[in-house]
């Protein structure tokens, strides 16, 4: 009996081992030998950063796709929900697909602000390539480093970044003009490599591929299918908090085709949801209220002079707008940025503004009611904090008809909208 015993732990051990040698062996040739031929259409298998995908070659792939679909999966995109189904990366890389002429759009707002469920709604249309704060890893390297820091690119050059308005302007600029026109092998890794990335439908994908990837050869072949995707949309959609009305006029300027989407909440909703978030302490408030409202005071002139000059392609949204008629304020969105809207997109429209998941989370898009969450405000907070915001942004909620509220028994009256 201990015979059979001690003979089943020894077999049991050689195929443990047995198998652990051909997985090693697996993951090996998949590093070195791109070009092997895999069956089957389905993902296999998810191996730390590295995904790797297995399914049938179509005719009239190049070599360059079929060694480099091991690394980029088309069927790991973001779940959609208006049909049951993944956003695909296309199966082929054809430059001859390129479109030539394209809208271009930035989605221009400040954090906390409704960006992120507007982006959402509009990146649903299968023309969109959308671009999620591609400025985070800029203004990161700004911050962290004290204004000293290095920007790395795929060619393996580097940019010395030290900080002065100008440069920083510039910088902010070339990258948005290079996501702009799908020009993305100039951008730095560090962009290129930020976790937002996993935060869109169209970019998703290449997220995983490129995610802490080292190999400067994997991640520029990452990096020509993303572009070869961007180049076959019809509207490129770029969301940004960390810009502004003025960066906006030189991209115009330079960029016929591109439309701004300026995107506005009440201040009084965006710095409660920023502390919610810990982007400030409450002690705080006064100056944090006052910077902001000041910012956005600022732009909303610029947009009145960039408006003038470019009639037509500025459209300034208020976010409560937007999530009190979330099917008829689309509309008018998707008309701005020549997008056709299907019932299919109304349906999942209507699905993450009133019929989605509970009021628990403080990032997502999906919400019970959003409505009442954009005004959770109005009882959450304390009248003394909501008094002094609107004394720092009084010129602000003015222009944006925003109604202040002068006691605790107006901002508790449900019958009295908080705007106009």
């Amino acid at each position: 009996m201990l015979r059979r015993v001690r003979l089943y732990k020894q077999t049991l051990a050689i195929l443990l081992l047995t198998g652990l040698l051909l997985i090693a062996f697996y993951l090996s040739e998949e590093k070195n030998a791109f070009g092997s031929k895999y069956e089957g259409s389905e993902v296999r298998s998810v191996v730390k950063t590295k995904v790797v995908a297995r399914y049938k070659q179509g005719q009239g792939q190049t070599a360059d796709h079929k060694k480099f679909k091991d690394y980029f999966p088309r069927n790991v995109q973001k779940f959609n929900r208006t049909n049951n189904k993944f956003r695909f990366l296309p199966d082929v890389i054809d430059d001859e697909e390129t479109i030539l002429v394209r809208d271009k759009v930035i989605i221009m707002t400040y954090m906390r602000s409704g960006s992120t469920l507007t982006g959402d709604i509009i990146q649903q249309s299968q023309d969109v390539f959308y671009m999620y704060e591609p400025l985070w890893n800029t203004e990161r390297v700004l911050t962290n480093k004290n204004g000293n820091g290095t920007l790395t690119f795929l060619n393996g050059t580097s940019l010395p970044f030290v900080y002065n308005a100008e440069f920083y302007m510039t910088r902010k600029i070339q990258i948005l003009e290079s996501v702009l026109n799908c020009s993305l092998m100039e951008l730095d890794v560090g962009t290129l490599t930020q976790y937002h990335m996993f935060n869109s439908l169209s970019t998703r994908a290449f997220g995983l591929c490129a995610n802490h990837q080292k190999d400067m050869e994997i991640l520029g072949r990452c990096v020509r299918v993303l572009q070869n995707v961007c180049r076959k949309s019809k509207v490129v959609v770029i969301k940004v908090i960390r810009s502004s009305m003025l960066e906006m006029y030189r991209l115009m300027t330079r960029e016929p085709r591109l439309k701004v989407l300026h995107l506005l909440r009440d201040p009084r909703g965006t710095m409660k949801s920023q502390y919610l978030v810990g982007a400030f302490n409450w002690t705080h408030l006064p100056k944090t209220s006052l910077d902001h409202c000041q910012r956005v005071s600022r732009d909303l002139e610029m947009s009145q002079f960039v408006s003038e000059e470019f009639p037509g392609r500025i459209f300034i949204l208020r976010y409560e707008d937007l999530v009190e008629r979330p099917i008829r304020v689309t509309k008018q969105l998707y008309s701005f940025v020549n997008l056709t809207l299907t019932l299919e997109i109304q349906n999942y429209i209507w699905n993450i503004t009133y019929g989605g998941n509970p009021d628990g989370c403080n990032v997502c898009t999906v919400r019970e009611n959003a409505t009442e969450t954009a005004y959770s405000w109005r009882k959450k907070m304390s009248f003394a904090s909501i008094w002094m915001i609107q004394s720092q942004c009084w010129s602000v909620m003015n222009i944006l008809n925003y109604r202040t509220f002068d006691s605790n028994a107006e901002r508790m009256d449900g019958t009295l909208s908080a705007k106009y």
